[in-house]
């Protein structure tokens, strides 16, 4: 399901309102849509349902409730002043609606207060599911960092700890494409690295844009176990130094040899209310406040011994001279 480059919808739609009436039935019409675009797997009927199918579920459910109150998605996207491939890729599971989505779309339905506590609860079943990077990249590098972008983009917060690695915000497009070299030799998936690298650019556009506060931590082992050829690395590091002062960008390093108050077994990114955590396999969103206060006291605990300001351009500088 694609929208034209007029905005309109290329192909059938996903369910219509006069065929589709009740959660469950939604449910049904969404999995077997998507079992149509990939091979038949004997146990499809016994397996749990994924990160994707949760929210293939959510776009159907959501695209029902439009459809039941009498709207097309021109109509619903003027409504609440979006544009229509945004309510279209909320509605074909081509990105998972954030809070503040959920809520205008309630709103601009007058959704009945049971029926939007349902659609809160999906949405946060979305939000706490798993999803493996193997199954993540079938769809394409660029698919990931453009989910990215548009959760970043309306983001008011968002605080990186990455383990290992530089994060995404500040990376350079040559240690980029490093990274994403390393992730699709691991898992494999779309040969599509240089749109992936491409779209990893563009969201760093955030790092300039005013009414946000972004911080990024990283562990001085990226620069200890390099992913890029020294020219790599030595313009990574110019990149890291040159960030460090950017109204509203608070950029740390843990010190190889700091004591942590806490063993840093995977990073995590915090955006707004959610967290994703990170790890080798794939990644999990935790959306839970008592789960996500705890990730915010742990990073506040992580700033309190990380080198930052001239600190941090020191260590770094002697990276780049080294």
């Amino acid at each position: 399901m694609r929208i034209d480059e007029h905005g309109r919808f290329d192909g059938a739609d996903l369910v219509t309102g006069s065929a589709v009436r009740s959660f469950r039935e939604t449910r049904d019409v969404a999995w077997q849509m998507r079992s149509r675009s990939r091979s038949t797997r004997a146990d499809d009927e016994d397996r749990v349902p994924s990160y994707q199918d949760r929210r293939i579920e959510f776009g159907a459910r959501m695209r029902q409730v439009r459809e039941d109150a009498g709207l097309n998605g021109g109509q619903l996207a003027d409504r609440l002043g979006w544009l229509l491939p945004k309510l279209s890729k909320l509605e074909h599971w081509r990105q998972t609606a954030s809070d503040a989505d959920l809520d205008a779309w309630i709103a601009a339905l007058a959704v009945p207060a049971a029926d939007a506590a349902r659609l809160r609860a999906m949405l946060g079943t979305v939000r706490e599911a798993y999803e493996s990077w193997r199954e993540q990249l079938k769809a394409g590098i660029k698919s990931i960092q453009e989910d990215a972008l548009d959760r970043e983009a309306n983001a008011r917060l968002i605080r990186a700890v990455d383990v290992g690695v530089v994060p995404g915000l500040v990376q350079t497009a040559d240690y980029a494409r490093a990274v994403l070299l390393a992730a699709r030799a691991l898992h494999g998936g779309a040969d599509d690295i240089t749109e992936g690298v491409r779209a990893r650019m563009r969201r760093q556009q955030i790092l300039f844009e005013p009414g946000r506060s972004i911080e990024l931590l990283m562990t001085e082992s990226a620069l200890l176990h390099p992913l890029g050829t020294p020219e790599v690395m030595a313009a990574q590091v110019h990149r890291l130094i040159a960030a460090i002062g950017t109204p509203n960008v608070r950029v740390g390093v843990l010190p190889a040899g700091q004591r942590l108050p806490y063993p840093l077994v995977h990073g995590y990114w915090i955006v707004d209310h959610l967290v994703m955590v990170e790890t080798i396999t794939g990644e999990s969103h935790v959306s839970d406040p008592d789960e996500v206060g705890t990730y915010m006291e742990l990073t506040d605990r992580l700033w309190a011994v990380a080198a930052e300001g001239d600190q941090a351009r020191a260590l770094l500088a002697a990276h780049w001279r080294g």
